[in-house]
């Protein structure tokens, strides 16, 4: 009825070799664990050069460098905000988009900029000479 296998026979079942995500996936799912543990600076629409800077160094320190994870934590700390450049999230977000971190870095940074008159604007206001000399107010105002 039942063979049985004589003694000292080796299985002929096929050995299978556990499955390994490519490279490329590895790394992104190391990132994911990253960036959920790593602190991010909140955004500051009146400063966005310097919250970019901030951005990026702590995705260098941290070693994220997928695109797709940089454009993703920056959607996340806008926050509400990010509905300001909803077109550009979208317009980002597109598959034949390569770029979609730098897409919408440009994106926020022309939203959230101040025009060249509201810098003039806001230099010119409430800037008096008082006991100064002339050098000194043009170093501030530089």
């Amino acid at each position: 009825m039942y063979e049985m296998e004589p003694e000292g026979s080796a299985s002929t079942a096929p050995k299978t070799t556990p499955y390994a995500p490519p490279a490329n996936v590895k790394a992104e799912l190391e990132e994911r664990q990253v960036i959920s543990k790593t602190s991010f600076p909140d955004s500051d629409v009146d400063d966005v050069d310097t919250w970019f800077l901030c951005l990026e160094a702590a995705f260098n320190v941290n070693e994220v460098k997928s695109d797709r994870q940089k454009y993703y934590t920056v959607i996340v700390a806008l926050g509400n905000r990010a509905n300001y450049v909803y077109n550009a999230i979208a317009k980002s977000n597109r598959s034949e988009n390569n770029d979609r971190y730098g897409t919408m870095k440009n994106a926020v940074l022309d939203y959230f900029q101040p025009s060249e008159n509201q810098l003039l604007t806001n230099l010119l206001s409430g800037v008096s000479m008082g006991d100064r000399k002339p050098s000194m107010l043009l170093s501030e105002m530089r």
